[in-house]
């Protein structure tokens, strides 16, 4: 920890650092805030870390835990340990089988050509363990034979980045282009990147970016959280034996008089599958129906079954009663009839 960070890595860094603006999620203020807090009005602006340099051999522990009890650099030890112990064997555990993994498709490499997953595989171990840039050339490797690879070009421009190599921009760019997801995260990278290189008005445009996704996947989710009679609604095209799995789980519950599933047409991410499952909970003859019970029997649904994607579950009573009629109509939605 005490090794010296090499000039340039402190400094970029530092101005990485300054980009951060405060969360509301965050029990401290940035840093640029604070600096500008205790008199550093210009801080990041001027982004210069040797303004913050300090002469003197004394580290930062030293100078502290001099007035620390006897007792507790001996406590904070044993506590790091209990809490840490595990995750460090965890690694160990994982890096150790990683090499084995590796070994074995390094086998299988010399006697027959190896699959993109078989090569992602690699180079995802080979950066996990050895550091991303040891895996470059087994990333290039990946791209040169499909370019829109997006966990390779990401992995890839991320390493790049950090390296002070704006080619790392496109490479992120083509991950972003092919999963829409990555747009968070690989913003926030070309983000720093561009402040730190002092190219504000193309980091600014990022920024802009990632709020505007932010607003599309909050939009998303209002949508398919939203479930109305004028709705669109089509067959929910799921595997045949991922069907055959969920109507097992569904025939455990003797509550379930029948299941409607179907997929709801969005508008937002059109490409990711929204599906709706209706429930009609049974009754007696005599009973009336019970909302309380009705969302019970949902809230045991969510969480006891496992579904084929992201899956809005609904009571076909009330408000929903009209989608009986709607989802009977839409081929193969009913999947599960309790036997009487």
């Amino acid at each position: 920890i005490r090794q010296p960070l090499t000039p340039d890595k402190a400094q970029a860094w530092f101005q990485e650092s300054l980009s951060k603006k405060h969360s509301y999620y965050d029990t401290h203020p940035a840093l640029g805030d604070r600096l500008e807090a205790i008199g550093y009005p210009d801080v990041r602006e001027i982004a210069q870390l040797e303004v913050f340099a300090k002469n003197g051999n004394q580290r930062s522990d030293e100078y502290f835990f001099q007035s620390a009890p006897v007792a507790f650099i001996a406590e904070t030890n044993e506590s790091w340990n209990n809490t840490f112990g595990r995750m460090w064997r965890g690694r160990h555990e994982y890096v150790s089988e990683s090499r084995k993994t590796l070994a074995k498709l390094d086998e299988k490499s010399k006697t027959e050509e190896l699959t993109i997953e078989d090569r992602w595989e690699r180079a995802r171990l080979i950066s996990d363990t050895q550091g991303a840039t040891a895996a470059i050339p087994f990333l290039e490797e990946i791209i040169a034979l499909q370019p829109d690879h997006a966990a390779a070009n990401y992995t890839l421009g991320e390493v790049l980045l950090s390296q002070g190599d704006d080619a790392g921009i496109d490479k992120i760019e083509q991950a972003m282009g092919k999963d829409v997801h990555a747009t968070r995260a690989g913003c926030e990278l070309i983000f720093n990147f561009l402040t730190v290189q002092k190219r504000l008005d193309e980091a600014q445009m990022y920024q802009r970016r990632a709020q505007e996704y932010e607003e599309k996947v909050e939009s998303a989710r209002v949508e398919r959280n939203t479930i109305r009679e004028t709705d669109s609604f089509k067959s929910h095209g799921v595997a045949p034996d991922a069907v055959v799995a969920l109507r097992a789980q569904l025939a455990r519950f003797s509550e379930v008089a029948s299941a409607h599933l179907v997929q709801k047409v969005c508008k937002h991410f059109p490409d990711e599958p929204s599906y709706v499952l209706g429930i009609i909970r049974k009754r007696a003859w005599y009973q009336s129906q019970d909302n309380k019970l009705d969302q019970a029997l949902i809230n045991r649904l969510a969480t006891e079954v496992s579904y084929p994607g992201y899956t809005y579950i609904i009571a076909l009573e009330q408000n929903y009663r009209p989608l009986r009629r709607i989802f009977s109509d839409v081929r193969g939605a009913e999947i599960y009839r309790a036997v009487k």
